[in-house]
């Protein structure tokens, strides 16, 4: 299930789009951070209220697919979620950018 459509900028750090969920509408910006420890996130996802104050609603690991494809996995969490969505925003260079939620229907052990 597509929930957001991104563009990146001309180096592919940052990307700028749009979520229809959980945050329906909400500009959205993916920005690279600084690793403060091993294993933290790589970017930051953001977004601003109409005042222009900058919230963080989640953060994003570079990774890479089976097949060789870099993605970003994508965790976005709020107060108003009962859990965090976990998704992937997946493209390529130079085109359209999607972020892409799939339910977890692993079977618990």
């Amino acid at each position: 299930m597509i929930i957001g459509h991104f563009v990146a900028d001309p180096d592919g750090n940052r990307f700028q789009g749009e979520l229809g969920f959980p945050f329906p509408a909400a500009l959205v910006l993916i920005e690279p951070t600084v690793k403060i420890k091993e294993g933290g996130p790589d970017c930051l996802v953001l977004t601003h209220s109409e005042a222009g104050h900058p919230y963080d609603i989640g953060a994003a690991w570079h990774r890479t697919s089976r097949d060789g494809k870099p993605y970003l996995s994508v965790k976005l969490d709020s107060p108003l979620l009962t859990e965090p969505v976990n998704c992937a925003l997946f493209g390529q260079p130079g085109g359209p950018y999607r972020l892409v939620w799939s339910r977890d229907d692993r079977k618990p052990d």
